[in-house]
């Protein structure tokens, strides 16, 4: 994965520079499919956010806006 794969997860949303830099240095270079493995292993988006030191709305919008479903 290289950095246009950052820039293709990430197209369409509004994000300044500063939370696509905490992005890709937390999530990494595919911060979609980081994100999906974690949803999958049953984490909720505050857990996710803590564990990533991201604010929970990151977190939620990303989901959002990948159409990935949410854990209770």
């Amino acid at each position: 994965m290289t950095r246009t794969n950052l820039d293709q997860d990430l197209a369409g949303m509004s994000l300044d520079a500063e939370r696509r830099r905490r992005i890709a240095e937390t999530l990494g270079v595919a911060p979609r499919a980081a994100l999906s493995a974690f949803l999958d292993y049953g984490l909720s988006d505050t857990e996710i956010a803590g564990y990533h030191r991201l604010p929970t709305e990151i977190i939620s919008e990303l989901r959002d806006h990948w159409g990935l479903p949410p854990n209770a």
